[in-house]
């Protein structure tokens, strides 16, 4: 059963990668599409630490603990919707991780394959 997952595996590698360029494009696509959620994320983080930082401002011109609750709230929610940002940058980031990992064995597998399917193709012909 294992061999025939196996071999499963690698036709599927070879039916979606019929060369190693096809492998690398697929790999940068994905990094790429990637890497503008983080882009979006980190514009949307500066945007919310502006707010913050103007939230704060408002709040120093209160006596100590005397800000409306309004401005708490709002410093409270500002500082949590950033920190949720944070969460997601770092959750992209870990999965270009396994991107690249996942497409480093998927390279290392379809180079095998494609050197043994070229041997077969030499030996038939």
């Amino acid at each position: 059963m294992r061999k025939r997952q196996e071999q499963a595996r690698d036709r599927a590698l070879l039916a979606a990668y019929p060369s190693m360029e096809d492998l690398g494009a697929m790999r940068d696509r994905q990094m790429a599409e990637l890497q503008v959620q983080i882009d979006k994320n980190y514009e949307r983080m500066m945007a919310l630490h502006e707010e913050l930082q103007a939230a704060q401002a408002q709040a120093n011109t209160y006596p100590t603990g005397r800000a409306p609750e309004m401005v708490k709230q709002r410093i409270a929610r500002l500082a949590s919707e950033i920190l949720a940002e944070d969460a997601l940058v770092k959750s992209r980031i870990r999965e270009q991780e396994l991107i690249r990992t996942r497409f480093a064995e998927d390279a290392e597998r379809l180079e095998y394959l494609l050197i043994k399917q070229a041997e077969a193709n030499r030996r038939a012909t």
